[in-house]
Formats: C-alpha cells, structure tokens, sequence
C-alpha cells in the first residue's frame, strides 16, 4: 500500500515535489546535536505515548481519562498541546505574549 501510494504522488507534479521534499526533511532534526534525553523526549510526543491520563486508561491503569483542569474531554497529548480551552485563555496566551 505504501508502495502505491508512493508511486501516485510521484507521479503528480505538485504532490511529487512535496512527497520528495518532505521524505528529505522528515528526519533533518535528528541530525541536530540533540542529547539523547531530548531526543527521546521529541520521540515519545511524536508517538503520543506520553504518560497522559487517556494513556493509562488505555494501559488499563487508571479508570477516568478526563483531563482535570477542564474535565471535559480526555487528557491527551493533542488536547493538551493544542485543544484545551481552560489552557487556551491563560497558558497559550501568556507563552505567546512573552515571545
């Protein structure tokens, strides 16, 4: 499947050069002098395998995946980098001003 996919988008002008560009550039941060503490750290949120609530819920160690500042949805890696809205009003907007 892979395989096909692969060669449909290189097939495609567009798509072809943004494959290409893309499968260059995907593994460029690993070539940075990155301690391997870091590296792992990048590594474990890229794979969404962070000790979250809803991670332990799926490991079967704990029995309620609600995030505790908004208990409305579940505690992520995506929600709580990007989808909560308690954090959206004082964390995100204090990092962004301070940048």
């Amino acid at each position: 499947m892979e395989k096909k996919r692969k060669e449909t988008y290189e097939e495609k002008e567009l798509q072809s050069d943004l494959y290409k560009r893309q499968e260059q550039e995907f593994h460029l941060w690993l070539k940075q002098r990155l301690t391997p503490r870091k590296t792992a750290l990048i590594m474990t949120v890229a794979e969404q395998i962070v000790e979250t609530r809803a991670w332990k819920v799926a490991s079967g160690l704990a029995e309620n995946g609600r995030y505790r500042l908004c208990s409305e949805f579940s505690e992520t890696v995506g929600h709580l980098v990007a989808g909560c809205k308690t954090i959206a009003y004082s964390e995100y907007l204090t990092r962004h001003n301070r940048a």
